[in-house]
């Protein structure tokens, strides 16, 4: 209650007003149906929790939910799409990171609050390298997994087509070339929430095999005690040697 007297000095009166003053409590709250998961991952958010001992809605009157959820991605307009109005949406998170997601209620009377809270979005990051990466055939190489991740690393799908073998599923494998060509190589890690992440090294293998060959330059007539040319006609030698 609020009271305030007041005196009226050409009359002598004195006035007396008692107004019931309400001081009115907002509290913003929200569910998510998950705060964790890879890129791309649908996130529904309820701001049912919230309350007010005011209605939010008063003779058709609406106070508001007002959302952020962080990712700054933008739409038409330069408006960021994730800001949103309505009591319970979906948001999709698409990129790595860690988003925090914000809720600002506000009623008819103008009182207001907000809470925060976070979601976050793993990725690993793939990635390879190897002891050798060109040679004679056959040409054994080892692989070794540079992969990184937030979380922990639970699958290495490895694809080598022409290689021996071909698929492995161990984190370092070790794999045979026989014959002479480039070979592309796939690394697929997998973490504990089924994020994945692919790397892809097209030729990343070379293998090569020398072919001897030469001609000789003689005339058509060749007595004993003459000087013949030879030309090496050779690929992929770096050292030769003759007999």
């Amino acid at each position: 209650w609020a009271y305030f007297r007041g005196y009226h000095a050409s009359t002598c009166c004195y006035y007396e007003v008692l107004v019931l003053l309400r001081v009115l409590d907002i509290t913003a709250d929200f569910l998510m149906d998950t705060i964790i998961g890879c890129p791309g991952l649908p996130v529904t958010f309820d701001a049912g929790p919230s309350n007010d001992e005011s209605s939010f809605w008063y003779q058709l009157t609406a106070g508001y939910y007002h959302w952020n959820f962080g990712d700054s991605v933008l739409f038409h307009n330069g408006y960021p799409d994730t800001i949103a109005w309505d009591t319970i949406v979906t948001h999709t998170f698409n990129s790595p990171g860690t988003f925090i997601s914000q809720l600002i209620v506000q009623d008819i009377n103008g009182c207001w609050d907000t809470i925060s809270k976070q979601v976050r979005i793993f990725k690993p990051d793939a990635d390879f390298t190897s002891d050798t990466v060109v040679g004679c055939a056959p040409l054994l190489v080892n692989f070794v997994d540079n992969s990184t991740s937030d979380t922990i690393l639970v699958n290495w799908d490895w694809s080598f087509p022409g290689g021996n073998p071909p698929l492995s599923n161990q984190q370092n494998p070790t794999i045979d070339f026989s014959l002479t060509g480039n070979y592309t190589v796939t690394l697929i890690v997998t973490d504990t929430l089924g994020c994945k992440d692919t790397a892809i090294y097209g030729s990343y293998v070379q293998v090569t095999k020398p072919i001897p060959n030469f001609i000789a330059q003689t005339p058509a007539t060749i007595c004993q005690g003459d000087a013949v040319t030879f030309f090496n006609t050779s690929a992929g030698g770096t050292t030769y040697l003759w007999d």
